[in-house]
Formats: C-alpha cells, structure tokens, sequence
C-alpha cells in the first residue's frame, strides 16, 4: 500500500514539509514502489554514492525523520526519477536533484525564514497533492547576479533571507562557487562557510579537481578574514566518512603538491568518521595507485583522533576487510598511544 503524505499536524508546514512534499511527488511519479524493492534496487546500482534501508525509506516518506546524510536521500530521488513515468533526461534528472539538495539544505539548517508555501518557493513549485502536479524547475530561469550583487543584496537584507538569497544564487545551473564564496570571504564569512559545505556535500569523484581547486584558493586566504575560522577545515568537514572520495580527493591534492590539504582532510576524516569508514578508507587508499603512503600517515591520525572507543574498533574492521597488515599497525600504535 502506498505510503500516503503527512497531515500538516504530523509534519507542520516548514522546510522540512516542503522537502517531504518534493519527495512524496517524485515517489508518485515513479508509480509510489514498495520500500523494499525500492531499496534492493538502489543496493544493485553501481552509479551511486550510497545505498538505503527500507526502514529509513519507510522513516522519510511518513516525515519521521530529515535524512542527516544527503547521498542516502540522493540515491532514492535518482531512484525515483528513474523510474518516473515523465522518463526525465539526464540534464532533468540533474536539475531536479539539486532543486530537492537546496530544501534539503534548507531543512538541515532549519530555515525559519522562508514562511511562504511551496507554490511560492523561487526554487521549487508544487502542485497540491492531489493534483498530482511535476516538480516546476525555475532554477535556469532564475537571475544569475555578479558575486558581488550577491553581497551587497545580502547585506541589506534580514539574516534568513540574505541565507535565501545565497543559497538560491549558489544553485544556480550557471554559478562557478568559487568567486561567490571568495567574495563573501571579508563581509559575509559565515554564509561563505556554509557555501563550502553545501559544495563539499554534493560534489561526487567526478567533482574532485573543482573542490581540490577550490581548496588550493580558499587556503590561500588568511585565516582572519573568515574572522578566525578555518575555511579548509569547513569544507573538509563536509565529507567525513565518504572512503570513495576521500580516496580521489586525497591523490589529487597529492598530485598537486598540495601536501597540506592531504594531511587536513585525513586528520578530519579520522575526527569525523565511523570505525568501519575509517577501515574502509584504509581499504580504498590500498587499492588505489599512489596512495599506499598515506595509509600509515592515516592509521597515525585514527590513533590520535577519533574517539578512543573507535578506534578500538577499526582493527578488527581491518581483518575483516583482509588488511591484516594495517590491523596489526594500527593496534600496535592504539597500544603505545
């Protein structure tokens, strides 16, 4: 039986009910599948970042919960669209993503601001329900302003709505980031943080020369200017426990002797991740070229960095994962810690 929309007393009208109503249509466009299929579907895909339990399906689609990591939810909206019964192309299928990343986004960061219905969104409109209306994409339609229209919009307008105006810009199909982020450096830097986080959480393997660029040019600004935050550290935050990009990332930051940025990354990594994504980061860095280096300059960081209580864990990770050699290492650094 199709799992139908929550009541507004369920889920109160918000960025949250505004991103259910996304996902609800793209769940009835692609005929309302069952959660278990729909999650052993996604499992036998090869072209996504992460697979979904039919337990955390069932939890999203009844408002139970905001997914806390975006591939999770990613990986059941290119599901969805899939299967739609529009047969939307690529560059649709991409659109309509991000249009559902920025209320995600929203969501996350418990937008307060935006008070309007979802008819009224710049970003996304929706048919009621009922009408079984289609996602309306007005993002290509959209007003790309210069960086620095951005900003002095911004700084003229309440707090939530300058974030709005931001977060729309960011979206656009046509904005290169990377100057917008540089010009809200010195007026605007905690916005300018939340840029590099949004770009950080959505950018696949295939995206790792832009972010390793964009982290060459925001390590070159000091730290003052983002009045005494570590953009690097920001954006690096973003992707803990992705062991598929931390192993693309980290050889491309290599390649550029950006030596650094490396050692950041992995040591937030170590900070940030699960004992199993630390084994699995180990696991991927063994089965690339050019990274078996950075495995012991890895395992150092796990022993100094996460948690205690998981870092116990990751040897026995490690042999389940056939890395004898690194197990022994690691437990052997945790027992001289």
């Amino acid at each position: 039986m199709p799992i139908q929309m929550p009541s507004t007393s369920d889920v109160p009208d918000g960025p949250h009910r505004r991103l259910l109503l996304a996902v609800h249509q793209l769940y009835m466009d692609a005929g309302s599948p069952g959660i278990h299929r729909t999650s052993r579907s996604i499992r036998a895909r090869d072209d996504l970042h992460d697979t979904i339990s039919h337990e955390a399906i069932s939890k999203i689609l009844r408002g139970k919960v905001i997914p806390q990591r975006w591939h999770k939810l990613e990986a059941l909206l290119r599901q969805y669209l899939d299967e739609s019964v529009d047969r939307p192309g690529p560059e649709d299928i991409a659109a309509a993503v991000r249009e559902v990343q920025t209320l995600w986004y929203r969501a996350m960061e418990g937008n307060k601001a935006d008070a309007d219905g979802p008819q009224d969104s710049a970003l996304l409109k929706l048919a009621a329900p009922e009408d079984a209306g289609v996602i309306t994409l007005s993002l290509s339609n959209q007003k790309l302003l210069p960086p620095e229209e951005v900003v002095r919009q911004a700084l003229e307008l309440p707090e939530g709505e300058a974030r709005s105006l931001i977060i729309d810009q960011s979206a656009h199909p046509a904005r290169d980031p990377i100057p917008l982020v540089v010009a809200l450096m010195s007026t605007l830097p905690e916005e300018g943080i939340r840029l590099l986080n949004l770009a950080g959480s959505t950018q696949g393997p295939k995206g790792d020369p832009y972010l390793a660029d964009l982290i060459a040019q925001v390590q070159g600004y000091p730290a003052d200017t983002w009045r005494g935050r570590d953009p690097l550290r920001a954006l690096l935050r973003s992707v803990g426990k992705r062991s598929d990009y931390g192993s693309h990332l980290v050889k491309l930051l290599l390649k550029q002797g950006n030596d650094a940025a490396a050692r950041a990354y992995l040591r937030v990594y170590a900070q940030r991740t699960d004992s199993l994504g630390a084994a699995e980061l180990v696991q991927a860095f063994a089965e690339a070229r050019g990274l078996r280096a950075s495995i012991n300059q890895f395992l150092r960081m796990v022993s100094e960095h996460t948690p205690r209580p998981l870092a116990d864990e990751v040897p026995e990770h490690l042999r389940q994962l056939g890395r004898r050699r690194e197990a022994r290492l690691l437990a052997e650094m945790l027992a001289n810690g």
